[in-house]
């Protein structure tokens, strides 16, 4: 490697970490420059923040101050009413004390006419609402498809009906 080359491989590498610098620490100093072009706003928003902070805590301090007094007043005279409904007994004596069951309640029967509940009454069916009080639906519903055949034999018209066309309107 001769003495041209030489220079010219340091004048490279120079050039190279100068480059390098200026990428990486090139943006800190630009940084740096903006602080020190911004920091008069930054100071005076910083100096605004404070005695807006200032103004808050001395205004809660106003009103707590205000606040306690009144509330302990208010609370002393409450101590001192005799308020007649407070009084009363929790429990009614020789009553025993539960939560009320909440039962389901629907009208069952505001789609059953007059007709539907009497005809219910001659099936021997209970109402609805009975059906709902008792669960017993199985059973019912077992009684209703017992009801369903014996009389859908009547009103067949193949050889399944073994009633005449008389006994069938009756």
């Amino acid at each position: 490697m001769n003495q041209k080359e030489a220079n010219e491989y340091r004048r490279v590498q120079n050039a190279m970490k100068e480059k390098f610098n200026k990428l990486t620490i090139g943006d800190q100093t630009q940084y740096i420059d903006q602080t020190k072009l911004f920091k008069p706003l930054i100071e005076v928003q910083n100096e605004s923040s404070k005695a807006i902070q200032d103004k808050i805590a001395s205004n809660q301090d106003v009103l707590s101050n205000a606040l306690v007094p009144f509330t302990t007043e208010m609370k002393r005279r409450n101590d001192q009413v005799d308020f007649p409904f407070v009084d009363f007994p929790k429990e009614i004596e020789d009553v025993p004390q539960s939560s009320p069951i909440k039962k389901d309640t629907y009208d069952l029967h505001k789609l059953l006419s007059d007709t539907d509940m009497e005809n219910l009454q001659d099936m021997s069916l209970p109402l609805p609402s009975q059906v709902m009080i008792d669960k017993n639906y199985e059973e019912v519903l077992d009684k209703i498809k017992t009801l369903n055949r014996k009389h859908g034999q009547h009103l067949g018209e193949g050889k399944a009906s073994k009633k005449d066309q008389k006994e069938r309107e009756l």
